[in-house]
């Protein structure tokens, strides 16, 4: 889809940023007969198999990626899941292994319920996508709109599946919906919103990715050594399976156990047991203020765990800020994974700027080299400039504009 319905620059000359993207939508739905599986809200979102976000520059913010993993990215950063309408509710009261973590169980799930019995059913599956966190850094994420609206009509595509993921016998899709709110009309297809932020300088951040990805080596290291890796977890979707009698779905982190992760040789988990790693997991998620764990908010959990399944995602190394996030190779070993044939991971990573990527943005967006490689137009260092965070530029025209002035 194109974007460039909105303005780069206002009319004071502030320049436009995307703090995080909404896509609105419902979902039409024909139940084929009494009986029907049950769909959770969370796999409802599997609707939406590939998200893709580029910039001019060629650079991936998203490549191929589910819109399962953009909801689990939310709250592996913040320990809250941010969407609205909430995909869950309902007080988490249910004792795991008799301790009373919040996670146990969601009273509530606003998916498609069982035996609905034959007839049309209407499903919200709308999706919030952040690029920034506000409480945190408010300029780590963001992407200049000028960016992504010289890229033809391809820096955002998403692809809508045919069908819902995993089990959803006798229930057709029949496609994405938008209800108008005022007089209830309907009509087909889906809205997408940017969230705008206007700033009087232009905001260059490091180039940042979410990658979701399968590996099948027992001992091996995780995609792009080369970059900062801000979180790296085991997630699987609900639909990897593998034969009976072992668990399938999520719960196949479980099967991993003696987990050993090192990061650029230094070890942060030495064979460590699946109970220990879930403990790990829990502790870190408690720790945060503002994670739903220690505030038992049903509406913003992942879960992490519900009731008798045990664990649904793994901590391999937990959300950490740029300056404080891992820098390195990231090699992991598993003693066993049982008859598990691969492992599934959400990373996301951060990188630092390039010199061709900074000749791209001068030459395009009218920025001066000094934003990402740390030197002026002389040549000479630019005091406070760090590879891998977000800079404010002044643009080309207006250091000019400067320099006539002196």
């Amino acid at each position: 889809m194109r974007m460039d319905g909105i303005p780069a620059t206002d009319s004071r000359g502030r320049i436009a940023h995307i703090r995080g993207l909404y896509l609105h939508a419902q979902a039409n739905i024909q139940i084929e007969d009494v009986t029907n599986d049950g769909i959770t809200a969370y796999q409802l979102r599997s609707i939406f198999p590939s998200f893709f976000l580029r910039d001019f520059t060629g650079w991936n913010f998203f490549s191929d990626l589910d819109a399962r993993s953009i909801l689990d990215d939310q709250y592996f950063r913040w320990g809250s899941m941010l969407q609205w309408p909430a995909l869950q509710s309902g007080v988490q009261a249910v004792n795991l292994a008799g301790l009373p973590l919040p996670q146990s169980v969601i009273d509530g799930d606003a998916g498609l319920g069982a035996d609905l019995g034959v007839g049309p059913q209407v499903r919200d599956i709308s999706v919030y996508i952040p690029f920034t966190g506000a409480s945190k850094h408010p300029l780590r994420g963001l992407i200049p709109l000028a960016a992504l609206q010289r890229v033809s009509n391809n820096a955002l595509t998403i692809r809508v599946g045919t069908g819902f993921l995993g089990l959803a016998n006798n229930v057709t899709f029949l496609g994405p919906q938008v209800t108008d709110p005022i007089d209830g009309v309907v009509r087909e297809g889906f809205d997408v919103w940017a969230d705008i932020v206007w700033l009087s300088g232009l905001v260059v951040d490091a180039p940042w990715m979410l990658d979701e990805y399968t590996m099948t080596e027992l001992t091996g290291v995780l995609l792009n050594p080369e970059r900062v890796t801000q979180y790296a977890w085991m997630r699987f979707f609900p639909e990897d399976d593998i034969q009976v009698p072992f668990p399938g779905g999520q719960t196949l982190v479980q099967l991993h156990d003696g987990i050993t992760v090192t990061v650029a040789g230094f070890t942060t988990k030495a064979g460590q047991r699946i109970d220990d790693a879930v403990w790990d997991m829990f502790l870190d998620e408690m720790s945060r203020w503002s994670s739903s764990l220690p505030r038992s908010n049903a509406a913003q959990s992942l879960p992490l765990a519900t009731g008798a399944a045990g664990p649904l995602a793994l901590s391999l190394l937990p959300y950490r800020h740029r300056q404080a996030a891992a820098a390195g190779p990231i090699s992991f070993r598993y003693e066993t994974r049982g008859q598990q044939a691969f492992t599934r991971y959400l990373h996301r990573t951060v990188t630092c700027h390039t010199a061709e990527r900074a000749a791209l943005l001068e030459q395009r967006l009218q920025c001066g080299p000094c934003a990402v490689m740390g030197t002026d137009y002389q040549g000479k260092p630019c005091n406070g400039i760090n590879s891998y965070e977000p800079v404010i530029v002044v643009p080309k025209r207006n250091n000019l504009r400067l320099n006539r002035g002196r």
